[in-house]
């Protein structure tokens, strides 16, 4: 046995062999590197290796994400075709909208004076519309929102409806079912008739419920008859459903 210092924390140890000269693991593999300067906050730090270059997992984070901020792509001004650089997070950002790049101001406002002019499908008027947000696939297009919500129930019918399927309107309730159901509202103050909650009360639409099942009547006008149909919340309809299986 014989007493050494080791050559990294310069502590004394005893040891059998001649080549033994740290004290432990550890110190062997701190001085396999040298101290090092932190990318992110400037620290100096003892690397524990090759590859680290920040002080501290915090510190790798941020420096990855400055990293990021300053990569730059080169691309494609979609109005006047000049090549731009652009922080490489906002083009992905682009990408995942609409894939359109502009290099000003006054060329994004170029791309919204490319309009088409459309014609409202409920009151007959004609609008123009960016081409960037108009989907040619759809049928009908609208110019304000009452339009669209009156268009909905009362004007597209047959193929033109949202229901429409295997060349028939679908309607669960009936051909007049929307209609009569808008009756039982308004009959009804919008109000369930068991525990009086209101529809902004319950924070979500009301339902209209058969108080004799739909399923037991011959055709689906004596089933809408209003003194059958009543208005409910959710949890007052499914009280009301469970009975009507006992």
């Amino acid at each position: 046995m014989k007493i050494v210092k080791c050559k990294y924390c310069g502590k004394e140890f005893e040891t059998n062999s001649k080549h033994t000269k740290y004290c432990s693991y550890s110190c062997e593999n701190k001085s396999r590197y040298k101290d090092a300067v932190c990318l992110n906050c400037g620290k100096v730090f003892r690397k524990c290796g090759p590859n680290v270059s920040c002080c501290s997992p915090s510190c790798g984070k941020q420096y990855q994400n400055r990293d990021l901020q300053r990569r730059e792509t080169t691309v494609k001004c979609a109005i006047c075709g000049k090549e731009f650089t652009k922080r490489t997070i906002d083009c992905e950002k682009t990408e995942k909208r609409n894939g359109k790049h502009y290099c000003s101001q006054e060329c994004m406002g170029e791309s919204f004076k490319d309009r088409i002019t459309l014609i409202c499908s409920q009151c007959g008027k004609e609008f123009q519309r960016a081409r960037s947000g108009v989907d040619l696939n759809n049928k009908h297009y609208f110019c304000s929102k009452e339009c669209q919500k009156i268009n909905t129930d009362y004007i597209l019918k047959g193929i033109d409806h949202y229901g429409y399927k295997t060349g028939k309107t679908c309607y669960k309730r009936g051909e007049n079912w929307l209609k009569v159901r808008r009756a039982v509202y308004e009959r009804d103050n919008n109000t369930c008739q068991i525990c009086g909650r209101t529809q902004e009360e319950v924070g979500k639409k009301l339902s209209v419920h058969h108080i004799k099942p739909y399923r037991l009547f011959g055709n689906y006008e004596e089933a809408n008859n209003l003194e059958n149909l009543i208005t409910l919340c959710q949890s007052c309809h499914m009280i009301e459903e469970y009975k009507l299986k006992l």
